[in-house]
C-alpha cells in the first residue's frame, strides 16, 4: 500500500478568520502569518485527491500543495 505526506497549504479556516479579526490580540510574531492569503481548503483537498487518483506519486514521498500543478 502506497502513502505519501501532504502539506496542504495555509488554509483559510474559521480559526484564521477569527484570529484575523482578533490582530491586535495576537502575538507580533504571527500576525505575519495571519494576514496572508490563505487557500480555500477546497482547492487544497481537489488537489489532493487529484493525486491519489492519478496515482503518480513515490510511495512515502513528501507532496507540497505548492508543488502540485495548477490543474492538479
Amino acid at each position: 500500500m502506497s502513502h505519501f505526506y501532504v502539506a496542504q497549504g495555509p488554509l483559510e479556516t474559521d480559526m484564521v478568520k477569527e484570529i484575523r479579526t482578533n490582530l491586535d490580540k495576537v502575538d507580533r510574531s504571527l500576525r505575519k502569518a495571519y494576514t496572508k492569503v490563505q487557500l480555500n481548503p477546497l482547492d487544497s483537498a481537489r488537489k489532493i485527491f487529484s493525486l491519489l487518483e492519478r496515482d503518480d506519486f513515490e510511495s512515502g514521498s513528501h507532496v507540497d500543495y505548492y508543488d502540485l500543478p495548477e490543474d492538479a
